[in-house]
């Protein structure tokens, strides 16, 4: 059977269902690439001529700008941070440069009463180093990292100036108590040195630890440890680090003389820190009686590096004429009662200080000539010396202008 499709409304023509007639074809087919213009006229920005990314690729880059610029941030807080924080390191750089043989607010540094004295041309200066750090005052990480790349700087872990349980106050008080003590060894090694004679005795200055205060005294002399006469600094504290001791400590017979008057006290000992051997927590310094008095006006310097120059500042005072003529020297250096000349800690910081308060000369102790190994500046000589008479023989020949027969550091 055949079946009828309803004509086009209108005419009586018939017509298919769904299927245009070819005008309306064209018309809708028009309508359709306008629309599609239009749609693209919107996505592309109409009139501008240039194309625009569709909307889901704009919102893509957005978002992957944003992650890239927090990823940025985290990173950069994540370096900050760490870098912000206290370390366990010290700062060594250079420090004060002192003149031992000039003046202060017109003041002598050296002073001696009591026997002839002489003015000099020479230059003695003792030279320092400025620490940064320690408990509590930690250098950050920042401040770190500009010290390792910083060529006059060095580092040294905090253990080096700090052993466990030492505090700032402590190393201070520590600090002060050694620049005295160098001071009266550098007067025993400069007196030997010119055949003046004198007697000597080892005094108690200061404590170290609490656990003896009461029982010794400061200036107390220590004549005797266990039944055993001693003379020197080094005899007690090698009669003192022989004796026994055991985890709770151990004791010790000393024979001292108090006020004048002689008498025998049995004082503790304790395994020290910093040598692991037996120690009574006190101070001693080997204490010269001279028929003269030798006083300093040097302030907020501490340590006995300064020992050697300062023997050779009073060397200097205590003889005619000019013991380095009129050449600016600096140097450093520990110095015992016999004129041993010991090591030292920031070597190359002390002579870039020197050299530039002018120093054209520097005595370095034997044992730190390697550290200056490519870092003595221009414009100085640094010397090698082993004892005080090395030195007075190094200044000698530079007062002459020779050269001094001594080994040269920094090559």
């Amino acid at each position: 059977m055949a079946e009828d499709f309803p004509g086009e409304k209108g005419t009586g023509r018939p017509g298919l269902q769904g299927i245009d007639s070819p005008r309306e074809q064209k018309t809708q087919g028009a309508q359709e690439t306008q629309r599609t213009q239009e749609t693209q006229g919107l996505l592309h920005g109409a009139g501008s001529g240039q194309p625009r990314p569709p909307m889901r690729r704009q919102r893509k880059e957005r978002y992957g700008s944003r992650v890239q610029w927090l990823a940025g941030l985290a990173a950069m807080v994540l370096l900050t941070v760490p870098l912000s924080l206290p370390t366990a390191f010290m700062i060594e750089k250079p420090g004060p440069v002192v003149d031992t043989v000039g003046e202060i607010e017109g003041v002598d540094i050296i002073s001696i009463d009591g026997r002839k004295t002489y003015s000099t041309d020479s230059s003695l200066a003792l030279t320092t180093v400025s620490v940064a750090g320690g408990p509590g005052r930690q250098p950050t990480g920042f401040e770190a990292v500009a010290a390792w790349f910083d060529p006059v700087t060095d580092m040294q872990p905090q253990e080096f100036y700090y052993p466990l349980g030492v505090t700032f106050e402590q190393r201070s008080q520590q600090s002060e108590l050694q620049m005295t003590s160098s001071q009266v060894t550098a007067e025993v090694a400069a007196v030997k040195h010119l055949g003046i004679d004198f007697s000597m005795e080892t005094r108690i200055v200061g404590f170290a630890e609490p656990f003896n205060e009461g029982t010794l005294m400061a200036n107390d002399a220590v004549v005797a440890v266990n039944g055993k006469s001693v003379s020197s600094v080094t005899q007690v504290q090698k009669a003192i680090q022989a004796s026994k001791v055991g985890a709770d400590g151990g004791s010790v017979e000393l024979g001292i003389i108090r006020e004048g008057k002689k008498m025998t006290v049995q004082a503790q000992t304790k395994v020290s820190a910093e040598t692991g051997k037996p120690s009574l927590g006190v101070f001693i310094s080997p204490h010269p009686r001279f028929p003269f008095e030798v006083s300093y006006a040097i302030e907020n310097i501490g340590g006995s590096s300064a020992g050697t120059m300062m023997a050779l500042g009073i060397i200097d005072k205590m003889t005619p004429g000019s013991l380095a003529g009129d050449t600016k020297v600096a140097g450093t250096g520990t110095i015992d009662i016999d004129g041993k000349v010991g090591p030292i800690a920031g070597v190359a910081q002390k002579i870039v200080g020197a050299r530039k308060a002018g120093a054209e000369v520097f005595l370095t102790p034997e044992q730190n000539c390697a550290q200056l190994k490519g870092r003595v500046p221009e414009g100085i000589k640094a010397y090698s010396m082993k004892t005080l008479d090395d030195a007075v023989k190094i200044l000698e020949s530079v007062a002459q202008g020779k050269e001094p027969e001594a080994p040269r550091c920094g090559a």
